[in-house]
């Protein structure tokens, strides 16, 4: 059970130079601050493949009384005197000197116990005693009655009902007793695999363990020193960006991307130039081509009378034969060209980018300043790295826990002792179902025998299920009670003793964790067992109650109430506490080197930022007119409709018309067609040429007009106040910019700090909350509880409550099987009454005026037997018949089988006939004074005097 602690033990061992190493140096993250360093997880694998999930496959209540059973007859545990550490040394005299709490902490299942073994004694040697009385003719096994009594009938329903209920829930506990067998071998079976999962997880809980403290310390870790080294190598740009932003010296960095785009913003108004230029000389020529073809048209149609002619006249309106927009309209942009030109010929960009080099050329005067400084804290941070790598690498070697492999082989020795034992263990169990499964069936099939079948002696052949046959199976199940009874008692009892005392001392106890039972067995078993590996003082259960919780490894072994662990008796391992905050820059020396990097940032910003040509060159470029051109001509030209009238639906009906006109216009069909020819090759050679210039004017006008602004402003008013801006931070840096420099140096000193304090939190939060949650060694732990507890003792104890339920029903069915067997042996029904009240007492003994009062003398009830009156009625009673008649039988004797019946030739019953093996006396002799073959009158009836 705490094999799985071992591992986690050995983690404590290297966590003061590891995880815990780190938190020295944690220091409050300030949650306002941008500087952060987005730290990766740790690739864990989580195909954890136990399961705590139990299925009791529909025997859930028989579990549940068999549980609440055992919890009535015995507590759970065992007795708190015994548990002592002198249990372990000398456990015979512990159990002997405290013998009697034993007993009493006991005392209910011993009491069950003793109350099966007695009843498996009783129950044998009483049915001795009851085969003895049975052989004496008493406890039903006399043959003299047959004829039933008043209430048999209600009584042998009543009884059949009652002993039929009980048969069924003897079948159920039957059925139980079956499936809970099979259950208890597959959870057998299962167990050493179950187990080994158990094993398989938690070894891959230690190794996603170790994967997070790599993570944490060498991942993590070097993803902060590439950022703190970063920061170190560019501290010089990092101070000069943040004075430029402080100083608005930014707007010389503006200013140089403007005029950086000149160069370009000329060459795309040069070829605006050009695209307007061919443009109007396409246009022009277009323009005059069309006017041609309008003329001519006009003349050849309006001598042209036919209809199709004169459809054209009216379809088409010739005088918007022309070009639709006015490229003259287009702007002029030689100025602009012209000023842009003088601009870039004056060399304005060299001139600006003067002061930006100036500028920029600040932060490699201030890297070189603390260059001294910056080896120094790199080589403090490297021997952070080194120090955790190691403590990293000492803790992957520590979580290698060879002790679980060597569980997974201690219990895969078990496996060819299961496989081999369990077979028996099977085999003996359904004997013991099956022997119950006979006396089921003697008493299922007796009952139902006997309700159902018919009454014995019918002359004509008895059915093979009538109610002899019912009374004779009844009584069989009781014999095989009474021969089963010993070893079913036994057994049960047996099985009832390890199962119930397995249940209540064992599963019951280590199911709750908190149970203080539990608690000082643990704790008994750890000082005594597993004093080497873990510390006396540790709480196993509160581990366990921890991992339920699926806790940090941290938080389950209470690490921050320790100061130092004792591991074994000579390993004395230093813990330190996360709650107390060490000075880390003290340690390392941080502040130190932080305070010679401020020193050396001893920088005098003497810049210029803008020259005065540059200044003179910029005032020039925002009088250019950029920003005044009318860019919307372009974008609305590029979609206006090039002409009215679609030129080559023009020529296609031309064509069409001189194609429909008579012989004797041929020559005007060839002018039609020679104007279509035109219009179709102006298409070809202008349109399409035109409409391919004013799209590239229109995606050249969009680069102008987005180059003559800047963040949405025009490029006048941006160069207005950038020129502005660069003036006030010419005389901020001349003035104050050595003290701001001071002051960005100690920001920039700030947030590096807090880069180191990020990664402390991380360790943090990362060792107190993350690393190690040890849910999936609560999940194994659950799993190996269900796999032994549920899965292997709870259908034990099914099993031997089925089988003791139904062999305690056996009781019952004993009496009631021989009651019934009496009343299904009785082959007379009920005559009657006054029969009865005649044969029950001998009220008219001293009366002279009843049948057969010639009786000399009255006998007694122990003087009655009973007679076969089957075949006829006999006159016993009258005087001059007595003679012939045979002397009274002894017992009942079975009426004969007679051969060779003849059916009835007509309606009702047959005639009656003597049976050949009957005396003369009984049979077909003839009577005096009577006929040979005699009808039996009905019984005597007398009302009395």
């Amino acid at each position: 059970m705490a094999l799985w602690l071992v591992p986690a033990l050995y983690l404590l061992l290297i966590w003061h130079d590891s995880v815990l190493a780190n938190s020295e140096y944690f220091l409050p993250e300030d949650q306002n601050s941008t500087v952060k360093v987005l730290f990766s997880r740790a690739p864990l694998l989580n195909k954890y493949r136990v399961s705590s999930d139990f299925d009791p496959k529909g025997m859930e209540h028989l579990y549940t009384v068999t549980s609440f059973f055992l919890q009535l007859i015995q507590s759970p545990g065992l007795p708190p005197e015994i548990l002592t550490d002198e249990l372990v040394d000398d456990p015979v005299g512990v159990l002997n000197e405290h013998r009697g709490v034993i007993l009493s902490h006991f005392l209910g299942m011993l009491l069950m116990g003793l109350i099966g073994l007695l009843l498996g004694v009783v129950i044998p040697l009483g049915g001795f005693f009851f085969c003895c009385c049975r052989c004496a003719g008493r406890c039903g096994g006399s043959r003299m009655e047959v004829m039933e009594k008043k209430r048999d009938s209600c009584r042998r329903i009543s009884y059949g009902i009652v002993m039929f209920s009980i048969v069924v829930v003897m079948l159920f506990g039957l059925v139980c007793a079956f499936v809970t067998n099979e259950y208890i071998e597959q959870g057998v079976q299962a167990l050493p695999d179950n187990v080994k999962l158990s094993i398989d997880d938690v070894q891959l809980y230690f190794n996603n363990t170790k994967s997070e403290v790599n993570n944490l310390l060498k991942n993590n870790f070097k993803q902060l020193q590439e950022k703190l080294e970063e920061s170190l190598d560019r501290s010089g740009y990092i101070v000069k960006v943040r004075l430029g932003e402080v100083s608005q010296a930014v707007a010389v960095d503006n200013l140089t991307e403007i005029v950086s785009r000149l160069e370009q913003l000329r060459n795309d108004i040069n070829e605006a130039m050009e695209n307007t230029k061919k443009l109007q000389q396409d246009g022009n020529q277009l323009q005059l081509g069309l006017a041609g073809v309008r003329k001519d048209l006009m003349g050849l149609l309006n001598e042209c009378n036919t209809e199709a002619c004169q459809e054209i006249l009216k379809q088409y309106d010739l005088s918007y034969l022309v070009v639709e927009p006015n490229f003259s309209e287009l702007p002029n942009l030689t100025d602009v060209m012209q000023k842009l030109s003088d601009l870039l010929h004056e060399d304005i960009e060299s001139e600006v980018r003067k002061g930006k080099d100036t500028f920029d050329r600040l932060s490699y005067t201030i890297q070189d300043a603390v260059s001294n400084a910056i080896p120094a804290i790199k080589q403090k941070i490297r021997n952070f790295g080194i120090e955790l790598g190691a403590a990293a690498d000492n803790t992957s070697q520590m979580l290698h826990v060879p002790e679980l492999r060597q569980a997974k082989e201690v219990v895969s020795s078990f496996q060819p002792y299961i496989e081999k034992y369990s077979v028996y263990r099977r085999y003996g169990s359904m004997a013991l179902c099956c022997g119950m499964l006979a006396i089921v069936l003697c008493f299922t099939f007796g009952v139902v025998c006997g309700s159902c079948g018919s009454r014995p002696g019918n002359i004509y052949g008895d059915s093979s299920c009538n109610k002899g046959v019912g009374a004779r199976l009844l009584i069989m199940g009781v014999i095989v009670v009474f021969l089963l009874s010993f070893f079913l008692l036994l057994t049960t009892t047996a099985l009832f003793l390890v199962g119930g005392a397995t249940q209540r001392t064992i599963c019951d106890v280590i199911k709750n964790t908190s149970d203080p039972q539990m608690k000082e067995v643990i704790l008994l078993v750890q000082k005594r067992l597993l004093i080497k590996v873990i510390e006396e003082d540790f709480q196993i259960t509160e581990i366990l109650r921890q991992c339920h919780n699926n806790k940090s490894l941290y938080q389950t072994l209470e690490l921050e109430k320790r100061s130092q662990l004792h591991i074994g008796p000579n390993v004395v391992v230093s813990i330190f506490n996360l709650s107390q905050l060490t000075n880390y820059r003290e340690r390392y020396k941080v502040d130190e080197k932080l305070s010679d990097f401020l020193n050396q940032l001893n920088v005098n910003p003497n810049v210029t930022l803008l020259t005065t040509e540059g200044k003179e060159l910029l005032k020039q470029l925002k009088d250019t007119p950029v920003s005044s051109i009318n860019f919307t001509v372009y974008f609305v030209m590029a979609e206006e409709q090039l002409t009215a009238i679609n030129l080559l639906e023009l020529a296609a009906k031309l064509n069409n018309t001189a194609e429909i006109l008579p012989s004797s216009q041929l020559e005007l069909a060839a002018k039609l067609r020679n104007s279509a020819l035109q219009l179709e090759s102006y298409h070809l050679r202008l349109v399409i040429s035109i409409r391919s210039s004013l799209n590239k004017l229109r995606n050249v006008a969009e680069h102008i007009q987005k180059a003559s602004k800047f963040y949405g402003k025009k490029l006048k008013d941006v160069i207005i106040e950038l020129l502005e801006k660069a003036q006030w931070a010419q005389e901020f840096i001349q003035t104050k910019g050595k003290e701001e420099l001071k002051k960005l140096g100690k920001e920039f000193v700030s947030e590096f700090t807090k880069l180191i304090d990020q990664y402390a939190a991380h360790v943090k939060q990362q060792v107190t909350e993350e690393i190690g949650r040890c849910g999936p060694v609560s999940q194994a732990y659950n799993a190996s509880y269900v796999a032994a507890c549920n899965k292997v003792i709870l259908p034990f104890n099914g099993f031997w409550a089925s089988l003791g339920w139904c062999t305690l029903l056996c009781i019952p069915c004993i009496f009631i099987a021989v009651t019934l067997s009496v009343l299904y042996r009785r082959i007379d029904p009920y005559p009657g009454p006054l029969v009865d009240s005649d044969f029950a007492s001998d009220n008219y003994a001293d009366r002279d005026n009843i049948p057969l009062a010639n009786v000399s003398q009255k006998r007694t009830w122990k003087d009655r037997q009973t007679y076969d009156n089957r075949n006829g009625y006999v006159y016993d009673y009258s005087p001059e018949f007595r003679d012939q008649v045979s002397p009274p039988r002894s017992g009942y004797m079975p009426a004969p089988q007679v051969d060779n019946v003849q059916p009835p030739t007509s309606a009702g019953p047959p005639p009656y006939a003597a049976p050949q093996d009957v005396p003369p006396s009984m049979g077909s002799q003839p009577f005096p004074n009577g006929p040979s073959e005699y009808t039996r009158p009905p019984p005597y009836f007398f009302p009395g005097p």
